[in-house]
């Protein structure tokens, strides 16, 4: 059967794979693997290559468990990973909220005291500038008063003068008016 294997190989017809024949139940695509190939049985020959299968089962076995526990250490570092770096977003998260909340707090306190300071000077302002009217009126007021004091005494001066020098007021009166 061997001969027969190699003979097909060589024939030139098994490297065509475009030609098929009638009847074969072949098709080209079935004729593009490589020849060299040894055909495979579906029935298991000898006990010796059962035992050899066996032991290549085992280990492959082994190696695929060996692959799913570094598989499963590495879904558990990633996973611990990721529970940590969200442990971590909610501290921050946190921490921006208490953070903000303080900012908040700050610029209200620091509101309402420039609302105070504001108020205050204010207050103080006006107070200061109604002081200043009072006292621009007092002022005022007393300068007016000293104004008539001081013309009565220019008036009284006069009189005095005009009696000395024996002037009538009446006539001055008089001269006033033409």
């Amino acid at each position: 059967m061997e001969n027969d294997t190699t003979n097909v190989e060589n024939s030139s017809s098994a490297a065509n794979t475009n030609v098929v024949w009638n009847g074969s139940g072949y098709t080209p695509a079935m004729l593009k693997q490589p020849p060299n190939k040894a055909l495979r049985c579906s029935q298991p020959t000898g006990i010796g290559k059962k035992g050899r299968n066996f032991d290549t089962y085992r280990e492959n076995v082994e190696k695929k468990k060996d692959i799913l526990n570094l598989q499963e250490q590495h879904f558990k570092e990633v996973k611990g990973a990721q529970e940590a770096e969200k442990e971590s977003l909610k501290t921050r998260t946190a921490q921006d909220k208490e953070l903000h909340t303080l900012r908040l707090e700050n610029e209200k306190e620091q509101h309402m005291l420039f609302t105070e300071e504001f108020t205050t000077r204010t207050k103080r302002e006006t107070a200061v500038f109604q002081a200043d009217i009072q006292s621009r009126f007092v002022k005022q007021r007393r300068d007016g008063e000293l104004f008539e004091l001081e013309k009565k005494k220019l008036n009284l001066e006069i009189q005095l003068l005009n009696k000395k020098l024996g002037v009538n007021s009446e006539e001055l009166n008089n001269n006033k008016k033409d």
